[in-house]
């Protein structure tokens, strides 16, 4: 092998690497945010539309443009995510729940560890 090929070689390596690297890591970081949001839901019992509390009230702050933040919050993305597999539930009102039944029952309920 020649020395371009080489350094061909090792730049699509290091490509290769860091797009992996960045998937696993993405995938933690989502993964813990689910449980999060999974325990301030069960914290504050939000389990069904009587129940259903306001965001503010599980602490979770709408981000505003002039919130700027050097680690990005993205629990906004993973209840949205949430929201559309139909295991958090919204009211009329704005309130939101979550759906221990349908968590029980998808794929993401498998694989994070309830507690």
């Amino acid at each position: 092998m020649n020395e371009s090929v080489m350094v061909l070689v090792i730049i699509i390596l290091a490509f290769i690497l860091m797009w992996t690297s960045g998937t696993l890591l993405m995938g933690m970081i989502y993964k813990r945010t689910v449980k999060d949001l999974l325990v301030m839901f069960r914290s504050a019992k939000a389990f069904s539309p009587e129940t259903a509390k306001y965001l503010d009230e599980l602490g979770i702050k709408r981000q505003s443009l002039m919130n700027f933040r050097v680690v990005r919050d993205y629990t906004p993305q993973v209840l949205q995510m949430l929201i559309t597999e139909n295991i958090v539930h919204t009211t009329e009102e704005g309130k939101v729940y979550l759906s221990e039944k349908t968590l029980a029952g998808h794929k993401l309920g498998a694989s994070i560890n309830n507690y």
